[in-house]
């Protein structure tokens, strides 16, 4: 075979292959009750064809009343009751179509309806390009599937990856919640919303959800979203991601997490929350800090844990504090190991060695007992009901210990200042008095008797009354020794008290004490500081033990045999073995950006309709 007889078969096969291809391309006319030719006026001739009209192209056909179809550039025009069917996956209507054969683009107007087994699509402007396998609709559109209705200017639909892209006031309403936002991407087989702009989500009950972009599973009501916030009539709940798991009504939230109580004026702070939907319990840890805004100052608490529980019952609700509770307000100070916080009434409780400090001009205070609870009226601390082992001690001007010791005290305050201090059981107080006219030491006040008045004024005693077989001397100055001037237990704890920097967490404890022979309970705070690791929603849970003190605070709201679990992942976490049972498993939006729902219905079936000129 010659070198020219290989170049012609070549060409010959090239050119086959070519004309082959562009038949498969073509459009033809399967089916027609009449069929007319025509030519336009700039000389293009077509076919008009009219009655039960179907052509087909490859794998789909077309259906229609009546259409032209200009064989010359392979393009067609359908009308009335235009049908494209692509396999049994895909089917698209509507009352007129422009189609090119040879760019395989389908242009729908009117009454379009696209359908899958997945979703129906109802709209009046549908691009579909045949190659890509993208539809395109714009001037609004409606999606319908078995869960969602999504309502948007414009989308974008991609039959191979099941993806749909809606632009510009996007409207999602499901029978738990309504979503609005500029961006979203649905996932029409999974039915997993992707949100990538800032979206607002109002669900059945009235919570909103705020945030700027993340994913939802709408099968199993799981949402994943970052820089967001949950808010309820009464909450509001912040983080840099949350975690929604709407089925076991558990949430959670990571990185600088923010609990606002609206009605009681509390803010909790933390690295970490987590909220319990049923029990109405909220948990927050990794320098946790409490803000407890009265009138025109804030009393401002920090502790390892913080827990919040709400209740239809005012009585009920309160903030439970745990392991290394430290505080701080103008005037007063104070740390324990646990602490309660009782929102109807404003008493504080504090448990286990717990040591306050109150401060004015004049004197310093520092009260000790094995149980104290401190009663707050407007925006006020007003009294003190301390129990077992109690002792006030007050450091004067001249650097001299007044001191009260008793079984029980309640103690009284007016402005921050101690006004009077009741004893029961075993008082004993030492009191230094001081000399109006040098303001030297006059002597000391040594009084021993079971049940005891003593009033103050300034934060000076004035008088004390005696109830029962008081036994009291008065020592001048030259007879003072040490051992006398202070009463059995006595402990001056001042180095610890906590200034707000510690208590906001701005400085390490350890640090504001390194010099000081004294030894104290020093702050852990590296335990504020460990990085916490994110945990699976359905991790193991264990029972743990809690506090005898928080466990008496607990029970009205316990049944017996109850077990209340938490996760493994927090091993500081301090929760009752009571019956709590907690179960865990491009532009901002207004109202006005978003779209009514779209009043389109199901595509209309009209009459065979006269054909307009062709184009």
């Amino acid at each position: 075979m010659t070198f020219h007889t290989k170049i012609w078969i070549l060409t010959t096969l090239a050119c086959l292959a070519y004309y082959s291809s562009n038949a498969q391309r073509m459009l033809d006319i399967e089916r027609a009750d009449f069929i007319e030719s025509g030519t336009r006026k700039n000389g293009g001739k077509y076919n008009k064809v009219v009655g039960n009209v179907v052509f087909s192209q490859q794998n789909i056909k077309i259906y229609c009343d009546s259409a032209y179809l200009f064989r010359k550039n392979n393009r067609l025009e359908a009308y009335g009751r235009v049908k494209i069917k692509q396999g049994d996956s895909l089917t698209i209507t509507g009352n007129k179509l422009l189609y090119s054969g040879k760019d395989q683009v389908a242009k729908f107007r009117k009454n379009v309806v696209f359908k899958n087994p997945q979703f129906t699509l109802y709209t009046d402007f549908l691009d579909f390009n045949r190659i890509t396998q993208i539809a395109y609709y714009f001037n609004k559109g409606r999606l319908v599937d078995s869960v969602n209705q999504i309502t948007s200017h414009k989308g974008y639909y991609q039959t191979i990856s099941k993806l749909m892209s809606f632009k510009k006031r996007v409207k999602l309403v499901n029978p738990d919640f309504t979503l609005k936002s500029d961006s979203l991407v649905y996932n029409t087989k999974t039915r997993i919303v992707n949100f990538v702009a800032p979206t607002r989500i109002v669900d059945a009950e009235g919570n909103v959800f705020n945030y700027e972009n993340g994913q939802y599973d709408t099968n199993i009501k799981f949402s994943d979203l970052f820089g967001g916030e949950f808010e309820t009539k009464d909450y509001i709940l912040k983080g840099d991601r949350l975690r929604l798991n709407e089925l076991a009504g558990y949430y959670k939230a990571t990185g600088n997490v923010v609990l606002i109580s609206k009605k009681d004026r509390i803010e909790i702070n933390g690295d970490i929350g987590e909220l319990w939907k049923d029990t109405r319990i909220t948990k927050i840890y990794g320098h946790a800090l409490m803000k407890i805004f009265i009138d025109q100052d804030t009393l401002y608490l920090s502790a390892d844990t913080l827990v919040s529980i709400d209740s239809n019952v005012d009585s009920l609700k309160r903030v439970l504090a745990y392991r290394k509770v430290k505080f701080f307000r103008t005037g007063m100070q104070g740390k324990a190991d646990s602490l309660s916080y009782h929102l109807s009434d404003s008493i504080l409780f504090l448990y286990r060695d717990p040591v306050l400090w109150l401060n004015n001009e004049n004197t310093q205070t520092q009260v000790l007992a094995d149980s104290i609870n401190m009663m707050i009226s407007n925006g006020t601390l007003n009294q003190m009901n301390m129990a077992v082992n109690c002792f006030v001690v007050m450091e004067d001007s001249l650097g001299f210990f007044n001191q009260i010791k008793g079984r029980q005290m309640t103690t009284y305050l007016n402005d921050s200042q101690i006004d009077k201090v009741d004893v029961e059981g075993n008082g004993e107080s030492l009191y230094f008095a001081i000399s109006q006219e040098d303001s030297k030491l006059a002597g000391m006040n040594h009084i021993r008797c079971s049940s005891m008045l003593i009033n103050f004024e300034n934060g000076e005693l004035t008088n004390v009354v005696f109830y029962t077989n008081p036994e009291a001397r008065f020592i001048p100055p030259h007879e003072i020794v040490s051992a006398e001037s202070r009463l059995a237990g006595f402990k001056w704890r001042i180095l610890e008290k906590p200034s707000l920097q510690e208590v906001l967490y701005l400085v390490d404890v350890n640090d504001t004490i390194a010099d000081t022979p004294v030894t104290i309970d020093r702050y852990n705070f590296e335990n504020n500081i460990r990085q916490y690791q994110e945990s699976d929603l359905r991790n193991e849970f264990r029972p743990v033990d809690m506090d005898e003190g928080i466990k008496e605070e607990l029970k009205p709201d316990l049944e017996e045999g109850e077990n209340l679990l938490v996760p493994v992942d927090n091993q500081e976490t301090i929760l009752d073995e009571q019956n709590i049972l907690v179960v865990p498993e491009e532009e901002s939006l207004t109202e006005s950006t978003v779209d009514q729902e779209l009043p389109l219905s199901d595509v209309s079936i009209t009459e065979k309709p006269s054909l307009p000129e062709p184009r």
